[in-house]
């Protein structure tokens, strides 16, 4: 009768851990969740805008830049209103990704930034999550075809 219950009794605690252990990545998303969105509120007040008020919140802040970018704005205007990322790549020589709220591939909100053969600006590329379209190798920053910087400087 004894062993039952101590059997018994493990059981129910080893259901008990495992239960929270599972919980563990459901917590672990939400803070991460929390974290970018407060990251993402501190960027929105530092521009003085409101995320609610652009396309795609989730991915703020691309919907407010491909809002107020314009064709054919000089490198100058775009660097000027582009501000807070975490950084920045030129890629082909005429194609910045910026990188915000992180430096990984993974975990990053990240838009490119095309210029034309004048060095205007061109078009925003917005990169959907977890589609990976940004996806720069390390094989590209050794070869050249990408480097840490900014277009025109």
């Amino acid at each position: 009768m004894m062993q039952r219950k101590n059997w018994l009794t493990f059981l129910i605690v080893a259901t008990v851990l495992i239960a929270a252990l599972c919980m563990i990545p459901i917590v672990n998303q939400e803070s991460n969740t929390l974290m970018l969105r407060r990251k993402q509120q501190t960027l929105a007040g530092e521009l003085g805008v409101k995320i609610d008020n652009y396309n795609s919140p989730a991915v703020f802040p691309v919907g407010y830049f491909a809002t107020v970018l314009k064709p054919d704005m000089t490198v100058a205007e775009v660097h000027q209103i582009i501000r807070g990322y975490q950084q920045v790549l030129l890629c082909d020589g005429s194609t910045e990704i910026y990188y915000y709220f992180s430096t990984e591939d993974k975990s990053a909100i990240r838009f490119g930034i095309e210029y034309n053969d004048q060095g205007r600006y061109k078009q925003l590329e917005a990169e959907k999550p977890g589609s990976g379209l940004l996806i720069i190798s390390q094989e590209a920053l050794a070869s050249g075809t990408c480097s840490y910087g900014l277009f025109g400087k």
